[in-house]
């Protein structure tokens, strides 16, 4: 009962980043999972994780305007006694962004979800199969080892999907580096293949404005692409060749 009356909030948490949360806890128990930002009013408005692995950094913060009335936390101690952890004083839910990352991570969890009901499979079980079926032993190490074999696939897919979230939700200054290593490889590039290369479409622009400039001659091979800007390219500031036709 001693923290009958602590204070505390039941947010609808998607479910990626309660993996997250519950991730970082186990490596750094009592570690600090984000900050609460408020708005001008004063009032909850946005969480900032201290880490993201992988998953957006920001969410939105939607509370209920009407406060619950009479709702408690309860946990079970390890003898089994109910314990009272706190008061639910405010409800509400964190809200991923809409962008071109979290997009994306919606579309694969439908693709996983399309691929597994698609390897379902449905037959008809006559009379004589059902009786071979009671006689064929029953291999419990192969299905254990097959089951074993599943889960490796899938925590594999799941890191893959994972280094893929990363690369879509870059940094301000990891995507500046990013288009930096692009022309370091080619001096023209067009957003459309910078895109595809990099993702981040939402912060792209900002980006390429910084650094680099548009090819506007149109006697240029390759007007409407991007070159860094002269300060920026090797050689001291030399222009790359712009062949014309």
């Amino acid at each position: 009962m001693v923290r009958a009356h602590e204070k505390l909030w039941l947010m609808k948490v998607p479910n990626f980043l309660m993996e997250h949360l519950k991730t970082v806890q186990e490596r750094a128990p009592g570690s600090t999972l984000g900050q609460v930002r408020v708005d001008s009013s004063g009032a909850p408005d946005t969480l900032e994780l201290s880490a993201a692995d992988g998953i957006p950094q920001s969410y939105r913060v939607r509370l209920e305007r009407e406060a619950p009335v009479g709702m408690h936390v309860l946990s079970e101690t390890s003898e089994g006694a109910p314990s009272i952890e706190g008061r639910i004083v405010r409800k509400g839910a964190f809200e991923a962004p809409m962008n071109t990352g979290y997009r994306r991570l919606i579309a694969e969890r439908a693709d996983d979800a399309d691929a597994a009901r698609q390897e379902r499979t449905i037959g008809i079980l006559h009379a004589e199969d059902e009786k071979a079926l009671r006689r064929r032993p029953l291999d419990h190490r192969g299905m254990q080892k097959s089951e074993k074999g599943s889960k490796v696939q899938r925590v594999q897919r799941r890191e893959e999907k994972r280094a893929a979230i990363a690369a879509a939700w870059m940094s301000h200054s990891d995507l500046r580096a990013a288009i930096k290593e692009c022309f370091s490889r080619q001096d023209f590039w067009s957003r459309r293949e910078l895109e595809r290369e990099l993702g981040n479409a939402d912060k792209l622009s900002g980006c390429l404005e910084e650094l680099c400039v548009k090819v506007t001659s149109r006697t240029s091979n390759h007007m409407g692409d991007w070159q860094l800007k002269p300060e920026l390219r090797p050689g001291g500031g030399k222009p790359a060749s712009a062949a014309t036709e």
